[in-house]
């Protein structure tokens, strides 16, 4: 019991990051083994820091050209007024961004029990040395334990990431405050002229005013006649080059980059949260208690502790081959 403890206890301190003099002193008898190889809290801390660490560098959408936020736009305009976008635009440009932090979140799990699973191969080889038996049933019940937990723990993330990704919602104070109306955008529009210089006209005589107006009389007749030309054959490709202006699609720009990042924020928060929660701590809680509650047994115990068969044999061979050599000798 015992070392079942000592077991347990030095793998719950080494998670924590607390000194553990036991463990230096398994360590010391250990061949070739060092404090560091026992560094198992550290390891799962920077398995959580790296998660989603290549989405804070740089904006999400910089691959994203304005004719496809345009384009967006117009296919869910719908009966919507122009210069209102939908709720539906937002989600289909922010939707595909968001799905891919499903899988990131899934394999930050698995990496992290992985790191679980290494450091009870460790702890177990450097506790159970003496007895092979104890540590392969003590290893393979940790192991048990760290896979139902890590099943349990991949089911909650998917379900956390899943909510992220299917309803869109922020009380974020700085996105309220820089994307919260369209006054900013406006200001930026508009641009400022300045003052117009007034000139005082003279008073152009008799010639001048009937040159002047044959003038515009011929350059008059001149517009209409281009117009009743090419008017019907420029009108559609008028319209259709006509598109939403650059500081309006700018602006839904900005508000994607804003929500992305407030997501991954969150993302990055919540989810090692519950992967310590639910994966960390679960298996350092029910350790313990499930490896006393399983081995709490006379018979399990003695064969746990014996010697190997192999061993047993191995050393009824040699006591028979001392027996021959001394009835020999004498």
């Amino acid at each position: 019991w015992t070392m079942i403890t000592d077991y347990c206890d030095m793998y719950k301190n080494t998670i924590r990051g607390k000194y553990d003099r036991k463990l230096q002193r398994y360590m010391a008898n250990l061949p070739g083994g060092d404090s560091s190889s026992m560094s198992g809290g550290a390891h799962v801390r920077s398995i959580m820091n790296e998660f989603l660490v290549d989405y804070l560098d740089g904006n999400i959408t910089a691959e994203m050209a304005d004719e496809d936020i345009d384009r967006a736009i117009r296919m869910h305009e719908g009966d919507s007024l122009p210069g209102f976008p939908s709720p539906d635009t937002f989600e289909y440009l922010a939707l595909p961004h968001l799905q891919k932090i499903s899988i990131p979140a899934v394999e930050c799990v698995h990496n992290v029990s992985q790191a679980l699973d290494g450091l009870s191969q460790r702890m177990s080889a450097a506790v159970f040395r003496r007895f092979p038996k104890l540590m392969e049933i003590s290893l393979e019940m940790t192991q048990n334990i760290i896979q139902e937990q890590k099943e349990v723990t991949r089911i909650i993330v998917e379900q956390q990431v899943a909510c992220y990704c299917g309803y869109l919602f922020t009380n974020d104070p700085n996105y309220l405050t820089d994307h919260g109306s369209m006054e900013q955008m406006l200001e930026g529009q508009t641009p400022k002229t300045p003052a117009p210089v007034v000139e005082i006209p003279k008073e152009p005589g008799f010639a001048e005013k009937s040159l002047q107006q044959a003038k515009d009389g011929s350059r008059a007749a001149m517009q209409s006649a281009n117009q009743l030309w090419s008017g019907n054959n420029n009108a559609p490709a008028a319209r259709k080059q006509m598109g939403y202006s650059g500081p309006f699609v700018k602006e839904i720009r900005k508000r994607l980059d804003s929500y992305l990042s407030i997501t991954v924020r969150n993302v990055r928060d919540s989810v090692p949260r519950a992967i310590g929660f639910y994966l960390v701590r679960a298996v350092t809680d029910k350790l313990q208690f499930e490896l006393l509650n399983t081995l709490n047994e006379k018979d399990k115990i003695s064969e746990l502790l014996g010697e190997p068969p192999h061993i047993m044999e191995e050393r009824r061979s040699l006591s028979a081959l001392l027996e021959v050599l001394v009835r020999a000798s004498a």
